[in-house]
């Protein structure tokens, strides 16, 4: 579950930022509609405790994360919450499966490896473990950005403009996977984003 109340953010010599409440339930699917530079990525930030909030709570699985020690919120982080960046980012050193594998090394449970084939298999990534990052295409990286997300079996699913460079064939069928690995993981998942073709994906919609 997630719970943001009355957020608000401010960066040096700027205006404060108000970011509208929002609430999803265990295993919901919502989305964060907002043009750009109005502070989408700050919000997805905030939520996934990357960012403390100026004003405001933020609750995941009813833990407020303000009140988390820094190792606690990395521990919580790396244990509760799987983050999908605008533009992936890897360990280029380590192949398609060992970046799977540091994500999992976030985590206190241990990596299922079955899980993790089951996700590159259903993310058309089977047969591409040993492969570096860069050699993989642009999509590849995209939906390795998700598996890697995933891998851990956390309970909230961040996913920050996945489709903001495609057209709309892939964006539908990258929001169709994104939506069905989620449910597929039992995960909580919210989209933020600025494309507006993905909110008739979701029934649950806020706007920035």
């Amino acid at each position: 579950m997630l719970e943001a109340r009355s957020l608000q953010f401010a960066y040096p010599g700027q205006k404060s930022i108000l970011f509208p409440d929002l609430t999803l339930h265990t295993e919901e699917q919502g989305i964060l509609l907002g043009q750009s530079g109005k502070g989408k990525t700050t919000f997805l930030h905030m939520v996934s405790g990357l960012l403390k909030p100026s004003q405001g709570h933020v609750f995941v699985n009813g833990i407020e994360l303000s009140q988390l020690s820094a190792r606690e919120l990395d521990s919580f982080r790396g244990e509760q919450i799987g983050l999908m960046f605008q533009k992936p980012v890897f360990a280029p050193a380590l192949s398609v499966w060992e970046n799977l594998l540091l994500a999992c090394s976030f985590s206190s449970k241990s990596p299922d490896q079955v899980y993790m084939k089951d996700l590159l298999s259903l993310l058309n990534l089977s047969g591409k473990e040993r492969r570096k990052p860069q050699q993989l295409s642009s999509g590849e990286q995209q939906r390795l950005s998700l598996a890697r997300a995933l891998a851990h079996k956390p309970s909230l699913i961040l996913a920050d403009e996945p489709t903001s460079a495609l057209d709309d064939e892939n964006c539908e069928k990258v929001i169709h996977l994104l939506k069905k690995s989620c449910a597929e993981a039992s995960a909580t998942l919210l989209v933020v984003t600025h494309d507006q073709r993905v909110k008739q994906s979701f029934q649950r919609s806020f706007t920035l």
